[in-house]
């Protein structure tokens, strides 16, 4: 394990050897991390705090309840937003599970495969994983497409966090379940994208720091 995440931090080159070291997924398998969060318990608080929220929805399916704002506080980056380097300090701080969050920056995503190896491994671990995303239907500067999340329309750029908690992959279908803790109802809620959609929705990113957390 402390092998694995040295990998990480070691650059490229070690993120395809860790892509090759992470457990391949099983087909027809449907999981679901459990979780007692409903209605409302972690619809973020401010039009910002999506990181917030999205790391109180994995503490909370594990049964540790820690306020938004104090969230937030710990998660801050230098612009105010969520800093998705300070999310694993922070889930490892007040996690109830034998876990060691690490982050995967955006530039060592090598394909949507490793994507799908990192969600299932997360999962399979009854935890989640936290990415950056663009929800919304968008190309890059680098011509890179991504088709958005199934709530989201039109074509915008922004950062937006979300919790992957579960995963249905089988010869025939290939999706991931999300938690969205959009302050709009429209979002909000558990949903279902395919993990291409999810995988090009981290990818199509334009700052290299976001990534996904797991």
């Amino acid at each position: 394990m402390r092998g694995r995440h040295a990998a990480i931090r070691a650059g490229a080159v070690g993120l395809i050897a860790l892509g090759a070291l992470l457990p391949a997924y099983a087909f027809a398998a449907y999981k679901m991390v459990p979780t007692t969060c409903t209605s409302s318990c972690a619809k973020q608080q401010t039009t910002y705090w999506c990181g917030p929220a999205s790391t109180h929805f994995v503490l909370h399916s594990q049964g540790r309840s820690v306020t938004q704002s104090t969230l937030a506080r710990e998660l801050k980056g230098y612009s105010g937003a969520t800093a998705i380097e300070n999310i694993p300090a922070v889930l490892n701080k007040y996690k109830k599970v034998s876990i060691k969050y690490v982050r995967v920056p955006r530039t060592y995503i090598t394909s949507i495969s490793l994507v799908r190896s990192i969600i299932t491994y997360a999962v399979d671990r009854k935890s989640c994983a936290i990415p950056c995303v663009n929800p919304y239907p968008y190309t890059n500067s680098a011509g890179y497409y991504s088709p958005g999340l199934p709530t989201y329309s039109g074509t915008k750029a922004g950062g937006h966090y979300v919790a992957i908690r579960g995963y249905d992959i089988s010869s025939t279908r290939d999706y991931v379940y999300y938690f969205d803790p959009h302050y709009n109802s429209a979002h909000y809620g558990t949903r279902r994208a395919s993990v291409s959609a999810m995988a090009r929705s981290i990818l199509v990113k334009n700052y290299g720091s976001q990534g996904v957390v797991y």
